[in-house]
């Protein structure tokens, strides 16, 4: 028992693309840049939010991390004897956890300057 669906085939065939396609010719108009900032609607809520309490976490997770293990290593930092001691650490490592969590109000209070 053989189907012969010769009709069917030859319909469903996909042309063959050209070799040079003019964007023109598709409606693949390029826009200007004040068009295209006209146009974009920015980012959902649901994007804002979750990249921000992510900035906000890493903040979080880098200062509770960072001093744990400052003070973990706080003799092996003293002993030896580096120009950078505990406190210019700490200083680094809480200017970091709080540039993160500016970086995430930033980012949830939608200025267009933060991309």
């Amino acid at each position: 028992m053989s189907t012969s669906n010769s009709s069917s085939d030859s319909s469903n065939k996909i042309p063959p693309l050209p070799d040079k396609v003019d964007p023109r010719a598709v409606g693949a108009q390029p826009y200007d840049i004040e068009t295209f900032m006209r146009l974009d609607q920015g980012e959902c809520t649901a994007c804002k939010i979750i990249g921000s309490v992510a900035f906000m976490g890493l903040g979080g997770y880098t200062f509770y991390s960072g001093m744990k293990n400052l003070n973990a290593n706080a003799a092996a930092i003293a002993a030896s004897n580096s120009r950078f001691g505990i406190g210019i650490r700490k200083v680094t490592i809480a200017t970091m956890a709080g540039g993160f969590v500016a970086a995430g109000v930033i980012r949830l209070m939608n200025h267009r300057w933060v991309m």
